[in-house]
């Protein structure tokens, strides 16, 4: 008796990624995302990585805000309004959507 795989299931093909390769996945695969914690990280960089996210810009009023250094839980399935609110927790924060960008400023 054979049993081997059935001529009718299609080969699976194996492919690594090279440096620079992208691989794209399908819209109706829903991406997991995984929460990201900052330890003791400047401000400009936190909030940085979570615009370069959303497609925002972030535009820092003051360049001693920048070096304010933070522990932050950031989820970013939850949302860029939620961001904006932890973050704005800090009592020295102070950070506001306008359109498409972060304004951060001193609280």
């Amino acid at each position: 008796m054979f049993q081997g795989k059935s001529s009718q299931e299609p080969p699976v093909q194996e492919t690594a990624l090279a440096p620079g390769d992208t691989l794209s996945v399908s819209p109706d695969t829903p991406a997991i995302v995984e929460p990201v914690t900052f330890e003791n990280v400047p401000l400009n960089e936190i909030v940085d990585e979570i615009a370069a996210y959303y497609h925002v810009k972030a535009i820092f009023k003051s360049d001693d805000i920048r070096q304010l250094r933070f522990h932050y839980e950031w989820n970013p399935e939850a949302g860029l309004p939620a961001a904006i609110d932890g973050l704005n927790h800090f009592q020295r924060v102070d950070i506001e959507q306008t359109g498409n960008q972060l304004i951060v400023k001193r609280s």
